[in-house]
C-alpha cells in the first residue's frame, strides 16, 4: 500500500496516523477474498491496482451481475473517478452502510487508503452474509450473483407427504335377531314403537 504526492502540515500529521495503522494483514484477506470471487488476483501496490476502478466494478459485477452497467477503460482521470462512483453507488445498492463508503478522491490519490480498505471489509462481510455476532443475515442482499461465500451442500428436496384417505363410515348395526320391529298403521300411515298394538294416530289396532 502507497501513499502518493507530497503532504505537508495536518495533512502530513494524519497521513501518517492512518499509515501507522492501516492493517496489512486485512489488505491480505481482502486480496485473497477478492481473487476468490473475480478469479483474477490484485497483483502489486493495493493503491495502484484500484486507482482505475475497473478491479472494484468487476467485483460487484460478479457478488451482482450488471449492478455497474457501463465500465470506462480509459485512463482519463474523469474515467476512472466515473468507476469509482459507480462502484460506490453499487456498495449502497448492495447493502454496504453509508458510513462504511468512502470519498472518491481518498482512493483516487490515495489520500485515505484506510477507509477504503474498511470499505471492502464491510463489502465482504456482506457478501459472505456476516453480521455482528458471526450470524447469517436473511435475507441475502445479493440476488442471481455467481459468488455465494461458501457451499452449504447440495440442497434436498421435500416430498409432500399425502392428507390420510377418508375412510367410510362404520355401517349402522342391525338390530338382534328376534328383535320386534316397528310398525305402520294401514289407515293413517302413522309409524308405531315397535311392540305397540294400537295406532297412536288414529288408534287402529295394528
Amino acid at each position: 500500500m502507497a501513499f502518493h504526492g507530497p503532504v505537508y502540515g495536518l495533512d502530513a500529521e494524519l497521513a501518517e496516523k492512518r499509515a501507522a495503522t492501516y492493517d496489512v494483514n486485512l489488505e491480505n484477506e481482502i486480496r485473497e477474498w477478492m481473487k476468490s470471487v473475480t478469479g483474477e488476483p490484485v497483483v502489486g501496490d493495493f493503491h495502484a491496482a484500484l486507482k482505475s476502478g475497473v478491479t472494484l466494478c468487476n467485483l460487484v459485477n460478479k457478488l451482482r451481475p450488471g449492478v455497474v452497467k457501463n465500465i470506462g477503460r480509459g485512463a482519463m482521470p474523469f474515467v476512472q473517478m466515473e468507476n469509482i462512483n459507480a462502484y460506490l453507488s453499487a456498495c449502497k445498492t448492495l447493502g454496504v452502510p453509508e458510513n462504511d463508503l468512502f470519498m472518491t478522491i481518498n482512493l483516487f490519490e490515495a489520500k485515505d487508503m484506510k477507509s477504503v480498505l474498511q470499505n471492502l471489509a464491510t463489502l465482504k462481510r456482506v457478501a459472505t452474509g456476516k453480521v455482528a455476532g458471526g450470524s447469517s443475515s436473511a435475507p441475502q442482499p445479493f440476488g442471481g450473483g455467481s459468488y455465494s461465500g461458501g457451499s452449504s451442500g447440495p440442497s434436498k428436496s421435500v416430498t409432500p407427504t399425502p392428507p390420510p384417505a377418508k375412510t367410510a363410515p362404520p355401517p349402522k348395526p342391525s338390530p338382534p335377531s328376534g328383535a320386534p320391529s316397528a310398525n305402520f298403521c294401514s289407515g293413517c300411515g302413522t309409524k308405531a314403537p315397535a311392540g305397540a298394538k294400537f295406532c297412536s294416530g288414529c288408534g287402529t289396532k295394528l
